[in-house]
């Protein structure tokens, strides 16, 4: 998964004392069986930024007791992903994400407060939500 870290260049030196230097970015998204909509399985994954390599990986398969509300997918999704950050987390792994890219809405929500948004609050991390569709009639220019 993970070679010894390499030295910093002089860029990223320079970086490094302006502020937290971006190395691990996180993806999370969630798909249902075709079957039974209530059965879902989450995905977490982090990238080294630099080298674009796959440094930690994890998965859990759950039933949802939350029903499909659309607008609120939030509470129905949300759970799932943050056990997969929280027990990251725990296992105080050297990999975890500094910003996290979330399959749904963030501030493009038609609420304002999307998926990326309730993730990111939850879990305390920068989040950005790569939303399938942007609901644009209900934003305001």
């Amino acid at each position: 998964m993970s070679g010894p870290r390499r030295s910093l260049s002089m860029e990223e030196e320079e970086e490094v004392e302006l502020g937290e230097v971006l190395e691990y970015v996180g993806g999370v998204d969630i798909s249902f069986s075709k079957k039974d909509s209530s059965v879902a399985c989450g995905i977490l994954v982090v990238l080294d930024l630099h080298s674009l390599e796959v440094v930690y990986e994890d998965f859990s398969v759950v039933t949802l007791h939350v029903p499909y509300v659309p607008g609120f997918l939030a509470f129905r999704e949300a759970p799932v992903l943050l056990q997969l950050l929280e027990k990251m987390k725990n296992c105080a792994n050297p990999f975890y994400p500094q910003l996290l890219m979330v399959d749904g809405n963030g501030v493009l929500h038609p609420r304002g407060f999307g998926l990326a948004c309730h993730l990111g609050v939850v879990a305390n991390i920068p989040t950005i939500g790569v939303g399938k569709n942007a609901s644009l009639n209900s934003i305001t220019l």
